[in-house]
């Protein structure tokens, strides 16, 4: 049997780096012409950004997503293919729906702002069936597929098997209106604006928010807070981890789903939440160093050499309390 299976979006980024890209667009004037200083076309998505992890660190990863019969589609199936233990047998090739695309840009201050079209919830055509070949199933945003949502928790219902969940803003209604689904979920991981509005909680209300999702399921919750790290709550179990210092940050984008993966493929080894958090964290801190969501990820080489680096032992992790 092979080890992950990792459903969800698959996209072109493209990025646009220049300086006069703040936090929003309102120095732009409609029907002008801009100049930028530099651009890059990466492969990102959530779902091939936690499957091109994994893979990387020797794990037998299935990717499950859709993508057009056209260049760009085609560009993600040889990227994909080009990668030892990752197999493109589960991407489909849809003639009737566009890749999915993003414009990403990039600020001076490596802040962005992301214009982004999915083709997922159009043309993605769920493979039942290929579940029954992995041992453990990650799961990022499904665009509102709930039918698909619905088959996964049944399938793992019936297995018992290891589930991970990053979902998105549209997967909300489904899961709200299904909570009991999430007792079968290992890991849950949401960023503090998604849990907010997932909770209906206040963003201040941090003890709250966790207590809520803490009652919700007995697996792991982890709510991410970007520079200022994260919260974590497992039963009546609650910590506070910060981050790695010290990366000259380029990029921001796929942080989060870095931090996903490496929480995910150690905890699922270990079971031990610690560390799982500092391999996450780890993942993260190589991830922002270049641009890309997955252009430089934490490799097998950098995890062994982890064990002995300074950083790891020092990052800050409390237990906490009410």
């Amino acid at each position: 049997m092979k080890d992950f299976l990792c459903i969800g979006s698959t996209s072109v980024d493209l990025f646009l780096k220049d300086d006069k890209f703040e936090k929003d667009l309102s120095g732009f004037v409609m029907g002008n012409k801009y100049d930028v200083s530099d651009y890059f076309i990466r492969i990102g998505g959530s779902a091939y950004n936690t499957a091109s992890f994994f893979s990387g660190l020797g794990c037998k990863t299935g990717l499950m997503t859709c993508v057009s019969d056209k260049y760009y589609g085609k560009l993600i199936c040889s990227k994909v293919r080009k990668q030892k233990n990752l197999t493109a047998r589960l991407v489909e090739v849809n003639k009737h729906i566009k890749t999915s695309f993003s414009v990403i840009l990039l600020s001076k201050t490596n802040e962005r702002i992301i214009l982004k079209n999915s083709a997922f919830a159009r043309g993605f055509h769920f493979r039942e069936n290929a579940l029954k070949q992995y041992m453990a199933i990650c799961l990022s945003s499904l665009n509102g597929r709930g039918d698909v949502w619905e088959k996964i928790f049944r399938h793992v219902g019936k297995t018992n098997k290891f589930l991970s969940i990053n979902p998105g803003a549209k997967d909300f209604d489904f899961l709200k209106n299904n909570l009991e689904y999430l007792r079968l979920v290992d890991v849950f991981v949401l960023n503090i604006d998604e849990a907010s509005i997932f909770s209906g909680i206040s963003k201040k209300e941090i003890f709250k928010i966790l207590n809520y999702f803490s009652m919700l399921f007995d697996g792991v919750f982890i709510m991410t807070m970007g520079k200022k790290g994260s919260y974590v709550c497992c039963k009546d179990e609650k910590y506070m981890c910060g981050i790695y210092e010290g990366q000259e940050v380029k990029d921001m984008t796929g942080a989060g789903d870095a931090f996903y993966s490496g929480f995910v493929l150690a905890y699922y080894l270990y079971m031990d939440i610690e560390f799982a958090l500092r391999i996450g964290n780890m993942n993260a801190y190589e991830c922002v160093g270049e641009i890309g969501a997955s252009e430089s990820l934490l490799t097998f080489k950098k995890y062994l050499s982890s064990f002995w680096d300074d950083r790891f032992d020092k990052l800050k992790i409390e237990r906490i309390y009410e």
